[in-house]
């Protein structure tokens, strides 16, 4: 059974809408074992621009709550007022146009259990700061749940410490019509066990840094299961109101034993690392942007040992280059599978993986590898535009056709190539 939360106001309400006044953690109230009776509030709820004040909600929340909770859409501009931080260790349903006011340094934070936020079109669901300032709030965060359903929440003002908006680490979770705005931080930011069973027509925008991330801690089928959800009518780059850095940013990424697609969604796809098990597939869809970091603490090459396909059009090209603000030239593609490469322009990296420069191009081959390119541009390579290492037993395959190079600091194929 689910318990209504109320606090410590609108008590007088209690006699008029006969409703129990339990509190959150003790489950305790005059309900007994009875249904809740549900109070729904006929009134439009107001927009996020709106303004609104603490005074102005029914009740404040400020404490855990261990038992089933409904929180209630009530008669007035504002539901709940966050003081501080509301904890919930026990399954939630909040509902349609429900709003929630945050105080500064506040956070809601769902620890365990099942959270139901199914706002609609007309009534979402609203957390947002209780000044309209970046970063006033932590967020809303999603810890050790069962699972999350997430439809028409709009979220706002949170991210403080260069946090994230909505923080998730557990899962399964579904994110439909959500927005996550004015973050200091991220948008969204999955980690450790974060899931996404569902994930369409969100919005990420106004955020200080990109409007979602996937962290590198997350299991790589996780990650790659996580991936293959988004779609290319949700948000990532924030349109007239941009996210800080328009990317979909993705840690230390390994495809295992599966075949992954990277769409032309309307933000770069951001990679730390990447690496093509020998039986894992990476295609490239026309259109798609791919940034390759240059910024870690160990330098490691972005390697292919199974199949990786780039094949675009030359009205939809592909991109891959070094991630924006980057000092450092992302590492050499360290091919030892199979690369085909069409209509691609490939920029700004070269660097060596634990060797030399001169060892190494945007592409470098090894062992028994194949490199099948068309209407491709290799340019601005701190080593070679595309390298054959010998030393490594190399049976190399390479057909070129239409290929162009450009500022390449060493030269534009080695003679090991062969070609």
């Amino acid at each position: 059974m689910y318990q209504i939360c109320k606090t410590r106001l609108f008590l007088a309400a209690c006699a008029l809408t006969m409703v129990s006044c339990g509190g959150g953690s003790s489950g305790s109230g005059g309900g007994g074992d009875e249904d809740p009776i549900q109070v729904v509030s006929p009134n439009p709820t107001p927009s996020t621009d709106e303004e609104l004040s603490p005074s102005m909600c029914t009740e404040i929340l400020d404490e855990r709550f261990t038992t089933a909770t409904n929180l209630v859409n009530f008669d007035s501009p504002c539901d709940y007022f966050v003081d501080g931080a509301a904890v919930f260790t026990s399954d939630v349903n909040i509902e349609p146009g429900t709003v929630f006011l945050v105080a500064e340094d506040g956070n809601v934070s769902f620890q365990s259990g099942n959270l139901i936020a199914q706002g609609t079109e007309d009534q979402p669901i609203v957390f947002r700061g209780a000044q309209p300032i970046t970063g006033y709030w932590f967020g809303v965060s999603l810890q050790n749940m069962l699972s999350a359903d997430m439809q028409h929440v709009l979220i706002s003002d949170g991210g403080q410490n260069e946090d994230a908006g909505l923080l998730m680490s557990s899962g399964p979770i579904s994110l439909q019509n959500v927005e996550v705005s004015n973050s200091a931080g991220y948008g969204v930011y999955l980690q450790r066990r974060a899931v996404l069973e569902q994930f369409s027509n969100n919005r990420f925008y106004d955020n200080g840094l990109a409007g979602l991330a996937i962290n590198g801690d997350i299991d790589a089928t996780v990650a790659a299961d996580t991936i293959a959800q988004l779609d290319v009518a949700s948000d990532y780059s924030g349109g007239d109101q941009p996210n800080g850095r328009q990317v979909v940013e993705v840690g230390n990424f390994n495809v295992i034993d599966t075949e992954l697609t990277l769409p032309p969604i309307n933000a770069a796809w951001e990679f730390k690392t990447l690496s093509v098990s020998s039986d894992g597939q990476l295609t490239l869809l026309p259109g798609a942007v791919l940034k390759l970091s240059g910024t870690r603490s160990v330098i490691s090459s972005f390697t292919v040992n199974g199949v990786f396909i780039a094949d675009a059009t030359q009205e939809q090209p592909i991109i891959i280059e070094r991630a924006d603000n980057d000092d450092t030239p992302f590492s050499m593609f360290l091919v030892r599978g199979d690369m085909i490469l069409n209509h691609v322009q490939l920029r700004g990296g070269g660097e060596g993986s634990n060797t030399a420069i001169a060892d190494a191009g945007l592409v470098t081959l090894e062992g028994n590898s194949s490199l099948n390119v068309q209407n491709t541009l290799f340019e601005d390579s701190v080593s070679w535009g595309i390298f054959c290492r010998p030393s490594s037993g190399l049976i190399a395959d390479i057909s070129l056709n239409n290929v162009a190079f450009d500022n390449n600091a060493l030269g534009d194929i080695n003679e090991e190539c062969a070609l």
